[in-house]
């Protein structure tokens, strides 16, 4: 992967943050009867948000393992499809085909959920491949 490949991810997890904070900024103005539906809404929309762009982080984040081997290949490719499978769901929910939280969206939002954990622990357990990176360093190095 690129440099550009990584600034992407990077860009993409801050936008992902940003509109996280604004989420839960959302539901602070729930404590103001006058403002709550205006902070429900705010909360609704950035969520729904925030899960559309992290389902398109995972097309950058998923290529870049399965590339380098970083992780077993089985993980890279569940992790692409499943962020394939979340993105549809959101779409689903933002053009009012489905809701959030219905069995449609729970069916195709879980593969990527289970993923993130399963990819979470294997990180901890047992990291990644270190001969990925003493190639690079060695290609860099020429």
């Amino acid at each position: 992967m690129s440099k550009g490949g990584a600034v992407a991810y990077l860009g993409l997890r801050v936008i992902e943050a940003s509109l996280g904070v604004l989420a839960v900024t959302g539901l602070l103005v729930l404590l103001s009867p006058e403002s709550a539906a205006i902070g429900l809404a705010i909360h609704k929309w950035a969520f729904l948000m925030v899960l559309i762009v992290f389902s398109v982080s995972t097309f950058v984040l998923y290529p870049f393992l399965f590339f380098y081997r970083l992780v077993p290949v089985f993980l890279s490719v569940w992790g692409f499809f499943g962020g394939m499978m979340l993105l549809l769901s959101c779409m689903l929910i933002l053009f009012g085909w489905t809701v959030s939280g219905s069995a449609i969206d729970t069916l195709l939002s879980l593969p990527i959920w289970i993923n993130e954990m399963v990819l979470a622990l294997w990180l901890l357990l047992r990291g990644v491949k270190q001969q990925s990176f003493d190639h690079d360093l060695a290609v860099a190095d020429e």
